[in-house]
């Protein structure tokens, strides 16, 4: 039977998880970006950014997530008080822990504002928006109309006059770089805007009319432009203007495209019904690549611990104890290095459709790192407090003090996490067709080691940190042999992450996975042998990276629905060859007479 006090309690947990489920519920519509030009005007509520439904997963996930906060302060018990300002644990009664926790999560409590408990609840906020691709998929979608062929279909030529429909059709045959093709495009787009619905067109008033706003400004600047055309002596002058009213049109298409489609290979082929000619677009079979290496990293690691608790038994643990805490380690170790391969290729890929992923640049990593590196740090916590319930489960109640202080000395994993991710990025970047043992074997040794070196330091930082609260006196051999040992988890683990994952991503850009990413690079190697004349210059050209695409190659851009971008460098390409051979052919070497001469 409970008592009077455990009911209180009880009472006080109910109460807090409505407290936060209502708070939450309003607190996800508020957006984790800034509103740029490529956004509407009404971004808030932010479900008008998802596909389909959805926008009640996400926040059926963000809600789940609030409440998993909200128990794991609660386990940490009423000593979290040390970390408000202010607040003074004496005067928090145990039964009172779960509502004060509550107020203190939605902001209702004096000095509530914790800067460390906001940061956490805006990174599971933008973390469930970016997983739905809010505002990424915008960006993405946007980037992949300015890039596309645009062929007008019959419904938008319908309501035009002859006499100026030919003038359009000229313009839009024209050099897709010059001011005449730009405010053709821009002028067909403008009149496709006011036949919605018709003839199968898929901007369908319902999806469109939230921004409503938006295409009154749109069509206010294509006045305004129109009026300009026809009066400016030097029309070159509006090119930047006409570039910046495309790329509103292009951004309201995506919005109302976006909202009504259900998926997003959905919404690209809702835009081929609008006339235009988009990649081919298929999911990049991640799942092909983690999976594998990750099940292989929970093997190898628990195998590892086994056989180390073997050979080093440690002090009052039983063998079955000992193959619980292996089998916890392993699934730590798989989740952690699985989702950071997983982060390392999802983030570079968003950034490659985004047009701003550089090989080199430090700047790209960043999110990669943060996002793995907090990752592992939760998934080392999680495990911790898994296996601590595991023990109450079938033993004595525990006691949760220890969490606060675990959460925070388990901070150096973050950089195991990041160390993982990135070295993943980097170790993609060169000629695709590095599939030999040879470069396997590069790969495996640079990663695990590299890793090892991360996860040692890590394990000893983390250890220093909690002699350091106890005031535990530890000599240097057994810190060294302390990190050693999880060093070499961390190398195994390391090389067969770096044996699998990159091949398998080369692999999968020279010989695509899916039959819709093989179509895409098809059209680009055909491409490529009609600009550079063989076969065998094509698939070079294809297979080698380019600065101008920021350290990718030609033909992974091409699964990234930049068909059209690649197709304009190798234009830019072959002309640059003609004029070399014009410039060769009028500068013969000394001593060779021209004809003439």
């Amino acid at each position: 039977m409970f008592d009077n006090i455990q009911y209180v309690y009880v009472a006080y947990i109910a109460i807090g998880l409505i407290v936060v489920l209502c708070y939450s519920w309003q607190r996800f519509d508020e957006p984790t970006f800034p509103n740029k030009e490529t956004l509407p005007h009404a971004v808030e509520p932010i479900q008008y950014l998802f596909t389909g439904r959805a926008y009640k997963r996400a926040r059926l996930i963000y809600l789940c997530g609030a409440v998993l906060l909200y128990v794991l302060l609660i386990l940490a018990g009423p000593q979290l008080v040390k970390l408000i300002p202010g607040a003074s644990q004496s005067n928090v009664p145990l039964e009172a822990w779960p509502l004060l926790v509550a107020l203190i999560l939605v902001g209702f409590m004096p000095n509530s504002n914790i800067e460390w408990l906001m940061a956490i609840e805006r990174w599971l906020r933008r973390g469930v928006h970016e997983l739905f691709l809010v505002p990424t998929g915008i960006v993405r979608t946007i980037g992949v109309l300015e890039y596309a062929n645009y062929d007008p279909p019959a419904s938008v030529l319908a309501g035009i006059a002859d006499s100026e429909r030919d003038k359009l059709q000229k313009d839009l045959a024209a050099f897709r770089g010059s001011l005449e093709y730009k405010w053709a495009r821009a002028t067909l787009l403008r009149e496709s805007l006011d036949v919605k619905g018709g003839d199968g067109n898929p901007l369908m008033g319902d999806s469109f009319a939230p921004f409503e706003q938006d295409l009154k400004g749109i069509k206010e600047r294509y006045s305004q432009l129109e009026l300009q055309m026809r009066l400016a002596e030097r029309k070159e002058q509006l090119e930047d203007s006409v570039d910046g009213l495309l790329k509103r049109m292009y951004a309201y298409i995506a919005w109302g495209i976006r909202r009504q489609s259900r998926s997003e290979r959905a919404v690209f082929r809702n835009l081929e019904t609008l006339g235009f000619d988009i990649p081919p677009v298929s999911n990049r079979r991640v799942f092909d690549v983690v999976v594998p290496a990750a099940l292989l990293v929970a093997l190898i690691t628990f195998l590892f611990w086994v056989g180390h608790d073997a050979m080093f038994p440690p002090p009052e643990q039983a063998g079955s104890d000992s193959i619980v805490t292996s089998l916890s380690s392993a699934m730590a170790a798989g989740l952690m290095y699985g989702y950071a391969v997983y982060a390392a290729l999802r983030s570079r890929s968003r950034q490659i459709e985004d047009g701003a992923w550089m090989q080199r640049s430090p700047k790209c990593y960043l999110p990669i790192a943060v996002r793995a590196g907090l990752f592992s740090w939760a998934i080392i916590v999680a495990s911790t407090v898994l296996m601590t319930v595991w023990s109450w489960a079938f033993g004595q109640p525990p006691d949760w003090r220890f969490l606060p202080e675990f959460i925070a000395t388990a901070l150096p994993w973050v950089a195991a996490g990041a160390a993982a991710s990135c070295l993943i990025a980097m170790l993609l970047s060169g000629d695709v067709r590095r599939t030999t043992r040879g470069d396997r074997l590069r790969d495996a040794l640079i990663l695990g080691c590299l890793l090892g070196v991360a996860v040692a330091f890590a394990n000893d930082v983390q250890g220093a940190l909690k002699d350091s609260i106890h005031h535990t006196p530890r000599n240097y051999l057994e810190i060294i042999y302390a990190g050693a040992a999880v060093g070499l988890a961390g190398v195994a683990c390391g090389m067969v992450i770096g044996f699998m994952a990159p091949n398998a991503c080369r692999s999968n850009i020279v010989t695509p996975f899916s039959a819709e990413m093989a179509k895409a690079l098809d059209r680009g190697l055909q491409a490529a042998r009609e600009s550079l004349g063989s076969d065998e210059a094509a698939r070079t050209w294809l297979f080698t990276p380019r600065t101008d695409l920021g350290g990718i190659t030609p033909a992974e851009a091409v699964q990234h629905t930049q068909l059209d971008r690649v197709k304009q460098i190798l234009a830019e390409e072959a002309r640059r060859q003609k004029r070399g051979q014009t410039v060769v052919s009028l500068n013969p070497p000394e001593g060779r007479r021209v004809a003439g001469g």
